[in-house]
């Protein structure tokens, strides 16, 4: 997921702050690399000496990712650099939980709780990250086709959650909503949720503004983030610990957010610049991830003791299966090139060129298409 989601939002976040050129290429090909050794390394063994290697090294990339952003990003103004921001300030917490982990396995110091929250703190930020940078491309990806964004709410959304998003991290630690520091995080976790409202409004009055599957696909964004934000809430009211042990209810606000609100958020500008059509994969990776949350739900239910829900469990099992498969097909569909790309590949006029000085492919007669690993500073946010 980092590979996908962190390469690509980390992609269109430097194309907005204008980095560029050499530097920006190298870091996201790095990021590329690490990626895809750690997913192997992770697959083959888990958390495992190479596993921690490579994690390592993915660590030390990311660090390098975030200093060149954030020198780019301390001059940039407007609501979609204050959002860039905050997103690489929570990749620095992310590593400092990173970090913290390293240490208390390096020194044999603390309980196995606190190794278990130093992981958290980690995922928790860096799941941050991805939310902050969605949001900034969507806003910017609404301001294009003409929608208007509620600046006023949405940065004061941003300032509370700028300051209370990291304090929650402990509820995703069985017992982290116990004493002191449970009562910390559940408040933090009530803010954030308040402040989550303010996100599903904005996102579903931009949809009213837009037009065609793009006003479809914000509608979507604003209904999964919602449903993020009831989980959230119901964690901070007392369902953290039990969520958190029986395993599926954790999942599901996973996949809630990261496939339902980041992957779908960063599918809209990236399929636009690709010139590929969200209608292709949006009904099936929607109506895939609805089975999944659907037997996800049930699996929970009866793993939670519920009676009536323990005769469901094989369904729910089918269905999050069946679920994962749709969703596999809408990548497959929105993956395949369309006929027009085909035409336009095997035509004499279709012949690609680079333009001299920049990060982008030109094809004659259509769109240019911006180069993936060489976001152009002159492009901005701009559809290609």
């Amino acid at each position: 997921y980092f590979g996908w989601a962190g390469l690509g939002l980390l992609a269109l976040a430097y194309e907005h702050l204008g980095v560029s050129g050499r530097e920006a290429t190298r870091v996201l090909t790095a990021l590329t690399i690490t990626s895809a050794l750690t997913f192997v390394a992770f697959l083959h063994g888990g958390y495992a000496p190479p596993g921690m290697a490579v994690s390592t090294l993915a660590l030390i990339v990311w660090a390098v990712a975030v200093r060149v952003g954030w020198r780019a990003a301390r001059e940039a103004t407007g609501l979609e650099s204050r959002f860039l921001r905050a997103g690489l300030a929570y990749v620095v917490l992310a590593l400092a939980g990173a970090v913290a982990r390293v240490v208390l396995l390096a020194s044999g110091k603390g309980t196995p709780f606190h190794g278990q929250l130093a992981v958290f703190v980690f995922l928790h930020a860096f799941a941050w990250f991805f939310l902050f940078t969605t949001m900034a491309v969507l806003i910017a990806h609404a301001r294009e086709r003409g929608a208007r964004v509620d600046e006023r709410a949405l940065g004061a959304s941003l300032r509370v959650l700028a300051v209370t998003a990291w304090l929650g991290a402990p509820l995703g630690v069985a017992g982290g909503d116990t004493g002191m520091m449970g009562a910390v995080a559940r408040s933090a976790a009530l803010a954030v949720s308040v402040a989550g409202l303010v996100w599903v409004r904005a996102l579903w009055r931009m949809s009213r503004e837009l037009h065609g599957t793009t006003a479809t696909a914000f509608r979507w964004l604003s209904l999964w983030y919602a449903l993020k934000v009831v989980m959230e809430a119901a964690g901070a009211l007392g369902l953290a610990t039990w969520a958190a042990r029986a395993r599926q209810p954790a999942l599901l606000y996973l996949h809630v957010m990261l496939v339902g609100f980041v992957s779908l958020g960063l599918l809209v500008p990236l399929l636009s610049r690709l010139g590929r059509p969200l209608a292709r994969g949006l009904a099936l990776h929607n109506g895939g991830l609805l089975l999944m949350a659907s037997g996800l739900g049930l699996l929970g239910a009866g793993a939670g003791g519920l009676s009536w829900a323990a005769t469901w469990l094989p369904h729910g099992y089918r269905l999050a299966a069946l679920g994962a498969v749709l969703l596999v097909l809408a990548g497959v569909r929105w993956l395949l090139p369309t006929s027009a790309w085909r035409m336009q590949s095997a035509g004499s006029h279709a012949r690609p060129h680079s333009s001299s000085g920049t990060g982008r492919v030109s094809l004659h007669g259509t769109a240019s298409v911006q180069a993936v690993c060489r976001p152009s500073a002159e492009s901005g946010w701009h559809e290609a």
